[in-house]
């Protein structure tokens, strides 16, 4: 399963709904602004990506302890 070997689904915020108070893109998860969303984003520091059939995947980078 890829959720168990860290990799999790990643959307694009032009994918996501707009928020009816103010109209910025709203996590569907969460319910927060895509921008205050603790999610991965395709861009975010730290991450390698992957594509799957399902759609695109990101986890954290492991790094080798000295």
């Amino acid at each position: 399963m890829v959720e168990r070997s860290g990799w999790k689904r990643f959307v694009f915020a032009g994918e996501l709904p707009d928020c009816k108070d103010c109209g910025e893109k709203r996590c569907v998860k969460h319910g927060k602004h895509y921008a205050d969303c603790s999610c991965i984003g395709p861009t975010k520091d730290g991450m390698e990506y992957k594509t799957i059939k399902s759609g695109l995947y990101a986890r954290k980078v492991k790094r080798n302890k000295k």
